[in-house]
């Protein structure tokens, strides 16, 4: 797809990390429920999730290093993906 194509989707780059920060995080937020959702023990399920959390970052910083560093800008920006993420 070639650039011009991509900004009849989006008005603007900002647009496109800001769709892009909000999906990534969003599968973050999938994740928690789904393991919000068992029927364990909260120590469990806070302990399943940390870990969860954990292995999802790191294997973004491993394998998708631009990804990453666009999550990490987003949270230091305060964008509004982030700022929805956190008030979940």
């Amino acid at each position: 797809m070639s650039r011009a194509n991509v900004y009849r989707f989006f008005p603007s780059r900002d647009a496109i990390k800001e769709s892009i920060c909000r999906r990534v995080l969003n599968s973050t937020a999938e994740l928690a429920l789904t393991i919000a959702r068992r029927s364990t023990p909260p120590s469990e399920k806070l302990e399943e999730l940390l870990t969860a959390v954990h292995h999802h970052n790191k294997t973004k910083l491993l394998h998708d290093r631009q990804m990453h560093d666009l999550i990490v800008a987003a949270m230091q920006e305060n964008r509004p993906s982030s700022r929805c993420m956190l008030s979940r």
